[in-house]
Formats: structure tokens, sequence, C-alpha cells
């Protein structure tokens, strides 16, 4: 047992350590062209986050969205907080095949988009999302989401867009370990609890939002309060007990992340 504990552990970590050099290297913008101390660090795979849940068995997926989906006011912050959101609360639909679902969020994912003046190619990405819906082409919609993700993320560094970048990977980070914890604290096993170890992740969050320099967003209720309740959350996920976390950590971990999301509704 402590074997496959170990194993397990091992697995874990090796897909969602965060600062991994050749992968980080490969996705990483030309050192020339850098000019920021922003850090380009995209968010882990959601698929490869889901495909643990899959392996520990906690993936009841279409309940872990809510009917109602998340939207905030059509301001920069807002919006590119909320991307971040509804990019993982896609990837989350798609394995609980819900099609009533995933077309709400791409339609909100689609105005949000247009709103924040993505490129073209992009928008057309997101146009994509609705044909695979309505063709249940689940594991290719899948693959799209995390594409999209990707292209946005890099589009939004490469012109040098900073602010926000880093909104959009604290929204989706944010409701990635609100979501993970949640599916852990459904069937509450110490061990399972190793899926929430995102220290390197958190890390470069914090410092990013740390050079956040766009008045409308940094002098906001919401910035002010996502980076306080980041750091409580580094507290959580800096100290896990016996090589895991106790069910009062994953209850802290889920309800200081939804106030970070309810932060976007003032």
């Amino acid at each position: 047992m402590i074997r496959k504990l170990t194993l397990l552990s091992l697995i874990v970590i090796l897909l969602f350590v965060y600062g991994c050099k050749s992968k980080e290297a490969q996705k990483m913008p030309d050192a020339n062209q850098q000019t920021t101390p922003f850090v380009y660090a995209p968010l882990p795979p959601f698929h490869e986050v889901f495909k643990i849940l899959d392996f520990l068995k906690l993936g009841d997926y279409n309940q872990a969205v809510e009917d109602k989906i998340f939207a905030t006011k059509q301001e920069t912050g807002h919006s590119a907080f909320a991307l971040g959101v509804l990019t993982a609360d896609g990837i989350i639909s798609v394995r609980g095949h819900n099609k009533t679902k995933l077309n709400a969020i791409a339609e909100e994912m689609i105005r949000i988009s247009n709103f924040l003046g993505l490129d073209e190619s992009i928008l057309r990405l997101a146009d994509q999302l609705k044909e695979l819906i309505s063709n249940d082409q689940w594991e290719e919609l899948e693959k799209a989401l995390e594409n999209y993700k990707n292209e946005v993320e890099g589009t939004l560094y490469q012109s040098q867009q900073y602010d926000q970048f880093t909104m959009m990977q604290v929204g989706g980070w944010t409701e990635g370990i609100n979501r993970i914890a949640w599916f852990v604290n459904k069937q509450y096993q110490p061990e399972k609890t190793i899926v929430l170890v995102q220290k390197g992740t958190l890390n470069h969050l914090i410092k990013n939002m740390e050079y956040i320099n766009t008045p409308s967003i940094k002098d906001s209720y919401y910035f002010k309060t996502t980076y306080e309740k980041l750091q409580q959350i580094k507290l959580i996920i800096d100290k896990p007990v016996k090589d895991s976390y106790t069910k009062e950590q994953v209850d802290k971990l889920i309800n200081i992340s939804q106030e970070i999301k309810e932060a976007y509704g003032k």
C-alpha cells in the first residue's frame, strides 16, 4: 500500500511540477525579446489534472460546474479573470458531457474574447468550440479548449498585455484549485489530497500579480482581495500534514478560493 501511494505521489508531482525546466523552456518566448519581470509560465494542462482525478475515481464532473455560468463586469481585469474561470469550467463540463453548460460557457468565452480584443485566429478557435459541442466530439473538444487556453495566454503575453495575461491565469488557477479541492472533499482520503500540491504555480502567480501596474486593476477591491486570499492559500499549500492535507485544510482551500471568485461580483 505504501509503495502504491508513493508511486501515485511521484506521478502526480511529475505531472504538476510547474517549474519543469525542459517543458518550460519549450514554451518560453525568445529570451532576447523579454523586457518584463513577468514570468511566462503556462498553467498545468487541465487534461492532465483530470486524468489524475479519473485515476483517483473522484470524477463527479457533471455536478462540479454550476448551472449558472461564471459572469462578471465588462472590465479588463474582471473579464480576463472570468476567461480563466470559464476555460477551467469548460474542461470540467467536457468530462461531464454537459452540452447545455458547454454552449453557455462557449458563448461567454466568445463575448469576452471580443471584449478583450483578441485576434481573429483566437476568435475562430472560440467559434470552433461550438461546432465540436454540437457534434459531440468530446475528445477533440477537450484538446480544443486546451489549445484555446494556450493560444490566449501566448497572445496576451507576446502582445505585452501582461496584466490581462496574469489575471486570466489567476482565474483559471483559482477555479482549478476550487474544483479539485471540491472533488477531493467529496470522498476525502488523506493520500488523495496530493493532487492539491501547487506550490510552484502559486508562487509564479503571486509574483506576477506584484508586477501588475494598470491602475484600474491594481487599485481595485477584487485585485487586493485576490492577492490577500492567494497568500492565505499559499500558507495552507506550503504546510501539508504528513505529506497530505487535512480535511480542514481542504475545506479552507474551497472557501478561500470561493471568496476570491465572489470578489469579482462586487
